[in-house]
């Protein structure tokens, strides 16, 4: 009798533990997170002038996607979850394209396939402009330099 009730005891006490330990767990989580926002709103501060309006989510690649505006202008800066910097995109309107982005979309493309038009600054890739076009199933997506050429 003695031996199951040390074993009772033993059993306690190690889910005690393991829910104490859990929980920490999950706290450590909750500072990570408010961390890396912390670091990605460092890092907008950093770069962009009068920001405002900071909104963050997770988007459906997993990174940190922060939406805020600057200068009156709204952007979209996307980190990784330890909150270092990816890109940061600004939708813009077809009279913003450069005229050799136009020319090369009227050349190839029918201009009301665009869905979307975004000009973005990538840490690996540089500026360009990211044309989003109307496909079925999902859209399809070119970049073009500034110059017109295609990435």
């Amino acid at each position: 009798m003695r031996f199951f009730k040390t074993i009772l005891i033993l059993s306690v006490m190690m889910s005690v533990s393991l829910s104490c330990t859990s929980q920490d767990s999950d706290k450590s989580d909750d500072n990570d997170e408010q961390g890396n926002r912390e670091k990605a709103a460092a890092w907008i501060k950093e770069n962009y002038k009068d920001v405002s309006d900071l909104e963050y989510e997770t988007d459906d690649n997993g990174y940190l996607e922060v939406h805020f505006e600057s200068d009156g202008e709204d952007y979209r800066a996307d980190f990784h979850q330890n909150g270092e910097w990816i890109e940061t995109e600004q939708s813009v309107d077809w009279d913003d394209l450069p005229d050799a982005i136009q020319e090369a979309i009227e050349e190839d493309f029918d201009k009301d396939d665009i869905a979307e038009l975004e000009y973005v600054d990538n840490k690996e890739k540089g500026k360009f402009y990211d044309v989003e076009f109307k496909k079925s199933g999902k859209n399809r997506d070119i970049m073009f330099r500034e110059d017109g050429t295609r990435i």
